[in-house]
């Protein structure tokens, strides 16, 4: 659900407030092992935590003025660690939500494949969507099996086994390779040797993390 900005409103559980937004970047952060270690600090925000879950979605906005600063200050302190611990290739981005993004740097030593999309798209390159869908997703389970994922479409599945998705995942990112090549963009081509493994979500409940 995207969010507004400072000072607009929501709307009733379509957009959150900016305030809502803050808060759920603090969430995320602690559930990512982040702590916040001023007691003060706790108590102010689990007011903003009250205030949250006690009003309609879209709707809360935090009034006291050392609350709302608490809030603001904790939620920057807390996209500063998760942007500390981004993913490789990716960079995180706060904007009407929080967004993992491709770094943009295709000198990087590990390069997102969306990156390389980007820049074919900054340049009119035609590259066949069903190949670019395919190349940029991932790997979740899904029942008793595994899918590709391209949010928020299911790419290619059921597989029997996380590896016979993330195959065909790399078949399709040495297409789009290919593409990119025969449109003209052989220095982008050439980052596939440094694309990142093909993200892979394990079953929490098999241990797996």
């Amino acid at each position: 659900m995207p969010a507004a900005v400072p000072g607009e409103p929501g709307t009733i559980g379509v957009v959150l407030t900016h305030d809502e937004l803050l808060l759920d970047v603090i969430v995320l952060a602690r559930h990512r092992g982040w702590r916040i270690d001023d007691a003060a600090d706790v108590a102010a925000l689990m007011d903003a935590e009250i205030l949250v879950e006690s009003t309609p979605v879209g709707t809360a906005v935090v009034k006291d003025d050392q609350v709302a600063a608490v809030l603001r200050r904790t939620a920057d302190r807390a996209f500063q660690w998760l942007a500390a611990r981004a993913p490789d290739g990716y960079v995180f981005a706060l904007r009407d939500g929080l967004y993992l993004d491709p770094a943009s740097d295709l000198d990087g030593a590990v390069v997102a494949p969306e990156a390389a999309l980007a820049a074919a798209h900054e340049r009119g390159i035609p590259l066949p969507r069903d190949v670019e869908r395919m190349a940029t997703a991932h790997v979740t389970p899904s029942a008793d099996s595994w899918v590709a994922l391209d949010l928020p479409f299911v790419a290619a599945g059921p597989f029997d086994a996380p590896e016979d998705a993330a195959a065909v995942i790399e078949r399709a990112r040495d297409d789009l390779a290919t593409a990119l090549r025969r449109g003209g963009a052989a220095d982008l081509a050439d980052t596939r040797p440094r694309w990142i493994p093909v993200p892979v979500e394990m079953r929490a409940d098999r241990g797996d993390q």
